[in-house]
């Protein structure tokens, strides 16, 4: 426990700095506490709470503001800004822009499990998941994570809880809205929302 709180300290969560457009760290476990792990089952179990900080600098709202640059440039000079000279506008512009913009904050809730050999992370994004993963593997050290289930495996799981009703585990329940996809053709696909998904009809599709 005393490892893994120095270890984690090394990375705490703050606002984006300078030129970072994004940065995860590290929080305190709840409000008012200095502790960034919470031990659970007799240190078995330990509790993380990473925050992830984003710059909103929408594409949009960087292209005006080059668009009224160049307009004054070009006023001024009589010149036409292209190419390079445009290019190297819009980065100073980014950098400027970026030292203004408003930060989006995230929490992301993280369980490591050393019963289980397991780790858990309470987010839907791969991409957010691996960048937990490089940031304790930083702070810690390499680690074998192998993913325990795959979107192939997810989509053949859930094919079964429709087919099959007691397939579906305990404290599951199956509401009224899914997405199909083709097999041959992941582009191939069909929502269904307010549909009885375990009829005959929804079945056959």
């Amino acid at each position: 426990l005393s490892d893994l709180e120095a270890a984690v300290t090394k990375a705490p969560a703050r606002e984006c700095q300078f030129s970072e457009t994004e940065r995860l760290g590290f929080d305190h476990v709840f409000e008012g506490s200095r502790l960034r792990v919470w031990p659970i089952e007799n240190e078995k179990v330990m509790y993380l709470r990473l925050t992830e900080y984003k710059r909103l600098l929408p594409s949009s709202v960087l292209n005006d503001e080059l668009d009224k640059k160049c307009r004054k440039l070009e006023e001024e000079t009589g010149e036409k800004v292209k190419g390079k000279a445009r290019r190297d506008l819009k980065d100073q512009l980014k950098q400027e822009l970026l030292g203004k913009a408003f930060q989006k904050k995230k929490a992301i809730q993280v369980m490591i499990n050393l019963l289980d050999g397991e780790l858990w992370v309470d987010e839907t994004s791969e991409a957010t998941v691996s960048k937990v993963r490089k940031l304790l593997a930083k702070v810690i050290g390499e680690i074998p994570i192998e993913a325990a289930t795959s979107a192939e495996t997810l989509a053949k799981l859930m094919k079964e809880w429709l087919l099959d009703e007691g397939s579906i585990p305990a404290g599951i329940e199956i509401l009224d809205k899914a997405k199909l996809v083709d097999t041959h053709d992941p582009k191939a696909s069909m929502a269904a929302k307010g549909e009885e998904l375990h009829s005959e009809e929804f079945q056959a599709l």
